[in-house]
C-alpha cells in the first residue's frame, strides 16, 4: 500500500514541519537512550523497570528510525517513485508497531502501579518474571503482525489505526481513574497511619504513582488528536471532498508530529522528577563527584520505580 500522502505537502510547510520533526527525533532518541543506559544497570533491573525499559526501547526506535523516515518523506515524497512507496510502507509499519508497543507499555505500567498501591504484599504473586516477560513479548509480537497487515489494505489501515488509538485511550482512561481512586485511598491511609515507616512507604508509593498518572495524561493528550484525525479520514473517505486537500495535509502533519512526539514524554517525566535519574544525568555530564554522590544517595533512597524485585 502506498498512500503517497507526503507527495502533496507544500515546500514551505514541509520545511517548517521538518524542523519540528528533527527536534522531536533528537529528544526521543537521546532522551530514551539515556533512560535505557540507566535502566539497564544491574541494580536497576526490577520488574517495574523492565516495563519502563520496554517503553524506552519503543520510544527510542521512534526517535532513531520512524521520525527520520518521516523527515525523509517530507523532503522527498513529491518524487512518487517506487523507492518512496517502499520507505512510506516501512514508515507506516514501524510507526504503528512502535506507537502500539509504546501505548501498551504505558497501560502495563499503569497496571503495575495499581498492583503496588493495592496488592503490595502479594505483588510477587501477581507479577512474576514469567508473566512479565510473556506480556511484554506478546504485545510486541501482536502489534508487529497487525502493523504488517496495514500495508496491504487501505481500509484495514484506517480501521486498524482507529482501533490502535481507541484501545489504548480507553485502557489508559480506565487505568487513570482506577489509579486516581487508589491514590485517594492511600492518602487516607497516610493520614490514619500510626507508624512512621508506614507513612513513608505510603507517601513513596503515592509520589511514584503521580509520575505514572502524569505519563498517562501526556499519552492521552498526544493520542487524542490522532483519534480525531482518523475520524476525519473516515468521514472524508465516505464523502469525498468534505475536507479540502490543504486542510487535510496540515492536519496530517500536525497529528503525525503529535503521535511521534509522545516518545519524548518518558525521559522528560523521569529525568526531571526522579532522584536516581538526576544523579545519573549529572554523572554523564561530569558534574557530580564521589562525595556529593554519596551524600545524595544517603538523602534519597527512592528507587526509579519500585523497591519490589
Amino acid at each position: 500500500m502506498c498512500l503517497q500522502v507526503f507527495a502533496i505537502i507544500p515546500n514551505t510547510l514541509g520545511s517548517i514541519a521538518t524542523v519540528f520533526y528533527i527536534l522531536s527525533a533528537l529528544m526521543a532518541a537521546l532522551g530514551n537512550t539515556f533512560c535505557l543506559i540507566v535502566l539497564w544497570r544491574p541494580s536497576n533491573r526490577t520488574k517495574s523497570n523492565k516495563i519502563l525499559t520496554s517503553l524506552a526501547l519503543s520510544d527510542c526506535c521512534v526517535g532513531y528510525m520512524v521520525t527520520p523516515m518521516a523527515v525523509w518523506l517530507i523532503k522527498n515524497g513529491w518524487q512518487m517513485t517506487s523507492n518512496t512507496c517502499v520507505v512510506e510502507d516501512i514508515y507506516m509499519v514501524l510507526g504503528i508497531w512502535m506507537v502500539g508497543c509504546s501505548s501498551s507499555s504505558v497501560v502495563f505500567i499503569a497496571y503495575d502501579r495499581y498492583l503496588h498501591l493495592t496488592k503490595l504484599s502479594n505483588y510477587n504473586i501477581y507479577m512474576t518474571n514469567r508473566k512479565l516477560n510473556i506480556t511484554i513479548a506478546s504485545y510486541w509480537c501482536i502489534f508487529f503482525g497487525l502493523a504488517l497487515g496495514c500495508v496491504y489494505n487501505v481500509y484495514y489501515f484506517v480501521w486498524a489505526n482507529f482501533c490502535f488509538v481507541v484501545g489504548p485511550i480507553t485502557a489508559l482512561t480506565i487505568c487513570y481513574i482506577i489509579i486516581w481512586r487508589a491514590v485517594k485511598r492511600s492518602r487516607q491511609r497516610i493520614a490514619n497511619a500510626a507508624s512512621g515507616t508506614s507513612k513513608v512507604n505510603e507517601q513513596r508509593q503515592v509520589k511514584l504513582t503521580r509520575k505514572v498518572t502524569l505519563l498517562i495524561a501526556c499519552y492521552l493528550v498526544f493520542l487524542l488528536p490522532m483519534l480525531a484525525w482518523l475520524i476525519i479520514v473516515q468521514v472524508n473517505t465516505n464523502n469525498p471532498g468534505t475536507i479540502s486537500l490543504e486542510v487535510f495535509t496540515h492536519l496530517f502533519l500536525v497529528v503525525s508530529l503529535f503521535g511521534l512526539s509522545n516518545s519524548c514524554c518518558n525521559p522528560v517525566i523521569y529525568v526531571m522528577s526522579d532522584p536516581m535519574f538526576k544523579r545519573a544525568f549529572k554523572r554523564m555530564l561530569g558534574k557530580t563527584n564521589i562525595h556529593s554522590e554519596i551524600s545524595t544517595s544517603q538523602k534519597s533512597s527512592e528507587p526509579i520505580s519500585t523497591t519490589v524485585n
